[in-house]
Order: structure tokens, then sequence, then C-alpha cells
């Protein structure tokens, strides 16, 4: 988890940064889920464990 900090002096500024954060996070998340994905390739055990029933 990221804190960011906005200032909104100018709104078109703070517009462009928000839409930065934004455009981040969403990259940010995807490229997890990627590497998450990846690694459940490289080793099918974990998509096995992933879709046991809980207790299991």
């Amino acid at each position: 988890m990221y804190d960011y900090v906005l200032l909104n002096d100018d709104r078109d500024l703070f517009f462009r940064d928000l839409e930065t954060v934004v455009r981040s996070e969403i990259i940010r998340t995807e490229g997890a889920r990627r590497m998450l994905e990846l690694k459940v390739e490289s080793n099918p055990t974990l998509k096995e464990q992933s879709q046991a029933p809980p207790g299991i």
C-alpha cells in the first residue's frame, strides 16, 4: 500500500497528478496479477492448493 499527497493549488496540475497516480496503480496491480499468474504456471501445485476447499 502506498500513500500519495496531491496538492490542489492548480486544478489542471492536480488532475494530471491524479491521473498519473491512478495509471501507476493500475500498472502495478496488473503487474502483480501477471507475476502471480506466471508463478502458478511455473508451479501447478499452487493452483491446486488455491482450489482446495477451506480447511484442507
